[in-house]
């Protein structure tokens, strides 16, 4: 073996002792023979001349080299046996050569065992399937949720097919989605929903039968749960209040106005009918940072027709597993497969906005209002292909109808449900405001927004004061199964029974609605 540890063939001439002269014995002529005895006085009787003997005492010398050859060439042999490189052995228990990586790998396992710790709550689980590299994201993106509090959850794929493509390390990349439930989330028949965003990962497998690691963890949305600043949250009720640690005098601010609104809103829903209250509460984020709120879902696309933000607050839409096309493995067990898995709501703290406190509280109900109807826009779910979206002005106006409902009594289940301001606002109304024309998005926020807010929440104090709190809601919240209005989402409870339920014509409570506004 070389000095450097490798091992070489070896190349030296083996020395063997020579002769006198530097030759080897087997090179050694034999010596010249003896010289003859002299002559004896007495000689015998002359005769034939004897015949010389053969000579053998050379053939010693020659032996004993020969023999010394041999036994060198035995050692030159045997050393070249230890240090030369083993041979690879034919037998059963040779090593096979490595399995080529396939062009393709399944990461359904992967998934699946991700999810899995999610719903176990097994942090270290969970991060052992990181790498060094992508544990510092993962982890923050645990720590976030854990402070928001979670009890289920998913990372599930978001192309249609079911395999990453790798290279022949076993590296490649794909975009998931991830997000977990808060037990304040819409369940859909005991299963969670789980509102989820986007994350770029890099995936390695080992070998073509490895389950496979995350090599990288890049968020591809604007979440609060991803700031590497952690979250500062407090819990109520009904109501998760979250923010940057540098924010947390705002949190502690805004936790006792978001309670008493999540509190009335949830109890309006379950005094009119309990079968459409989903979810127990409300997940909210805020800062006195403008840009940071600003930045908060940024890019998460809403549905069309979706208000904007109203006062500095809105209510964002997070989609659910039914958004993947990947069937297969779009919601993994216990979790319900849902185009949206729920929303989120974000707060401009009141001073920002010139505003009171109480005004604050009146429009967190409009948004959390907003979040209960996000839990029943399920239109792709197990059934045909969406139809037209609701109109902005349908879902801003119940969230103002909701909001002069607190103003006019802050106890959600009254002998007679009154609109507060709104009731005095319409009688106020200019007339070019009461010809019946609905507002579209542009003119909830522009120049008379108040005025066609007012003519949007008036659709549901009309229906309200008509039909009943119930029949409000109802015909709302029926919005993405029934018709895209409420008008045609009113029940003809008379007629209906148990096996049929009938409806209203839109065009009989629109008409109803027009000439009502007009004669206030």
């Amino acid at each position: 073996m070389a000095g450097n540890g490798n091992f070489r063939p070896h190349t030296e001439r083996t020395s063997v002792r020579g002769t006198t002269a530097g030759r080897p014995p087997w090179e050694v002529p034999p010596p010249a023979p003896p010289a003859p005895a002299p002559a004896e006085t007495s000689r015998a009787p002359a005769g034939p001349p004897a015949r010389p003997r053969r000579r053998t005492w050379w053939i010693a010398p020659y032996g004993a080299g020969a023999l010394a050859v041999i036994a060198v060439a035995a050692l030159v042999i045997t050393l070249q046996h230890a240090f030369a490189p083993p041979r690879p052995s034919s037998s059963a228990t040779a090593t096979a050569p490595a399995r080529p990586m396939p062009a393709e790998m399944f990461p359904d396992a992967l998934f699946r065992t991700l999810t899995q710790d999610i719903n176990m709550r097994n942090e270290a689980a969970f991060l052992r399937l990181a790498s060094p590299h992508a544990r510092p994201a993962m982890k923050t993106w645990w720590d976030n949720l854990n402070a928001i509090g979670f009890s289920a959850g998913a990372v599930i794929p978001t192309a249609s097919g079911d395999t990453v493509r790798v290279d022949s390390h076993g590296d490649g990349a794909t975009i998931v989605l991830a997000g977990a439930h808060s037990p304040l989330d819409p369940s859909y028949q005991d299963q969670p929903g789980v509102p989820l965003e986007r994350y770029r990962i890099g995936l390695h497998f080992a070998s073509p039968a490895a389950t496979g690691q995350i090599t990288s963890w890049q968020p591809l949305d604007s979440d609060p749960w991803d700031q590497t600043s952690g979250l500062y949250a407090r819990t109520s009720t009904n109501v998760v209040v979250a923010g940057p640690p540098a924010d947390r005098g705002v949190v502690d601010e805004t936790l006792p106005l978001a309670q008493a609104a999540a509190a009335y809103d949830i109890g309006l829903v379950r005094q009119a009918n309990a079968n459409d209250l989903l979810q127990e509460g409300f997940v909210v984020f805020v800062s006195g940072d403008a840009a940071v709120r600003s930045g908060w879902f940024a890019t998460d696309p809403q549905p069309q027709g979706w208000p904007r933000a109203w006062n500095g607050s809105r209510t964002l839409e997070q989609p659910g597993p039914g958004t993947s096309p990947d069937d297969r493995t779009s919601a993994p067990g216990g979790i319900a497969d849902t185009t949206t898995g729920g929303a989120r709501v974000v707060v401009t703290p009141y001073q920002q906005d010139g505003e009171t406190q109480q005004q604050e509280l009146m429009g967190l109900e409009r948004d959390f209002m907003i979040d209960i109807l996000a839990a029943h826009d399920q239109e792709l779910v197990n059934g045909p292909a969406a139809g037209p979206a609701p109109d902005a002005w349908t879902i801003e106006g119940l969230g103002l109808a909701t909001e002069a409902l607190y103003a006019g009594n802050t106890n959600p289940a009254p002998a007679r449900y009154s609109f507060g301001p709104l009731s005095g606002d319409l009688h106020t109304l200019p007339s070019a405001f009461k010809t019946g024309q609905l507002p579209d998005a542009q003119e909830l926020t522009g120049r008379h927004a108040q005025q066609w807010n007012d003519v949007a929440a008036s659709v549901y104090e009309y229906i309200e004061q008509k039909y009943g709190i119930n029949q409000m809601l109802a015909s709302a919240i029926l919005m993405w199964t029934q018709f895209a209005t409420p008008f045609g989402n009113v029940e003809d409870v008379p007629k209906s029974n148990a096996k049929t339920l009938y409806f209203f014509t839109a065009k009989t409570v629109e008409n109803g609605w027009r000439a009502w506004l007009k004669r206030i």
